[in-house]
């Protein structure tokens, strides 16, 4: 068991929105995610507000009992094939590198910064494009067909369509898709929404909707906001058992 909270969790600790009592509470242990530490990393704060971006990374690391540090695509196949490799040193040194030198106190280059940010930017704008052309051809699919398409194989296969493109490799056959029931269910229906009202998923949808692959069943899930963009899903999906508890305004 563990607990799995967006960013704006650690962000809000930091400025003591949340306070600390409130984690005497938890069940599970508080989990800090690689999405967490990519969405921090990237942050125009690093360049505005150093001193918050620092104490921030310097909570998560303390405050977290848990460390997640594959990206939840990885993570996902690691859940498929136990023993699935993945370097995390040689893939994200570079995000390695700039949250420790902020921790610590460094000086942080200006144009690296912003090379960086720029790069890590794209990842999450080539996604975005992938899902809404994919999007957009169900949704021509759905017009001219009667029957009624099977949504969720397609959702699967656009899954294991998205962990070959970092792994090389499609899920399982066999792989166990209950153990990713909140985010399949959550994806299934931001899909539907995405092919009926033509809305367009945005970069910072995909952080709402990949943090949701580390919540397994028996984990909770910490947000402070699930009433828009792909976290407005979640409590039709959670039916109670999966959210920490209820959310409140940062």
């Amino acid at each position: 068991m563990k607990t799995i909270c967006d960013t704006n969790i650690w962000r809000g600790l930091m400025e003591k929105e949340i306070e600390e009592t409130e984690l005497s509470s938890l069940n599970s242990p508080l989990t800090l995610s690689f999405i967490n530490i990519d969405e921090i990393a990237k942050s125009n704060l690093i360049l505005s507000h150093i001193g918050k971006s620092r104490i921030v990374i310097q909570r998560m690391m303390q405050m977290s009992a848990m460390k997640i540090y594959d990206p939840p695509i990885i993570y996902l196949k690691k859940m498929d094939i136990d023993g699935f490799e993945y370097n995390f040193l040689e893939k994200h040194i570079d995000i390695l590198h700039l949250t420790k030198a902020i921790a610590n106190g460094l000086e942080i280059n200006e144009t690296n910064f912003k090379f960086y940010k720029n790069s890590r930017e794209k990842v999450f704008i080539d996604l975005c494009n992938l899902i809404n052309e994919e999007s957009e051809k169900i949704r021509k699919n759905t017009n001219k067909s009667s029957d009624k398409l099977d949504t969720k194989t397609i959702n699967r296969d656009f899954i294991s369509f998205l962990v070959k493109s970092q792994t090389g490799m499609y899920l399982s056959d066999n792989f166990d898709w209950s153990q990713i029931e909140l985010f399949e269910g959550v994806l299934n229906l931001f899909f539907k929404e995405l092919e009926i009202t033509k809305t367009k998923i945005k970069p910072n949808d995909i952080y709402d909707l990949f943090i949701l692959i580390y919540v397994q069943p028996n984990d909770k899930f910490w947000s402070v906001d699930i009433k828009k963009g792909p976290l407005k899903h979640v409590e039709k999906i959670a039916n109670g058992k999966y959210l920490y508890k209820n959310t409140f305004p940062i």
